[in-house]
């Protein structure tokens, strides 16, 4: 048995929040409509899925998540979420464009967390380098 080990049944360390996140993100896509996007198999897809469940990615959960821009301790700039959703939005032919809002979840005083700004963009299909979607 090794002198350092994490993990011994039925003995476990509890990783849940171990990596202490002071802010996230929360997404929100709507389609052209106005419509919001609940479903994750489309959130997955465009890269907006939650993959955070407390215990930190690698550690306790058995699976890897699909890339995501979601990633606790970390705000994504405008031009990576209209990167990366632009690039995902390719794979709906009913959409040329969604718009994504972003929460910014943090520390809003000592004692209280919150919404600690707010952004929303319009995010259009990207063209692929031969011009077509």
């Amino acid at each position: 048995m090794p002198l350092i080990t994490t993990e011994l049944y039925p003995f476990s360390r509890a990783p849940m929040f171990a990596d202490a996140p002071q802010l996230y993100c929360e997404y929100t896509a709507y389609t052209p409509d106005g419509r919001q996007i609940t479903d994750r198999e489309t959130l997955t897809k465009l890269g907006l899925q939650r993959n955070y469940w407390g215990n930190p990615l690698g550690v306790g959960i058995g699976f890897k998540p699909a890339p995501a821009l979601d990633v606790f301790g970390f705000v994504a700039a405008k031009d990576r979420v209209i990167d990366i959703v632009g690039r995902n939005l390719t794979q709906f032919e009913k959409w040329d464009y969604v718009e994504v809002e972003q929460k910014v979840i943090g520390p809003i005083d000592a004692n209280h967390i919150g919404v600690v700004h707010k952004n929303r963009w319009r995010v259009d299909k990207v063209y692929d380098e031969f011009g077509g979607w």
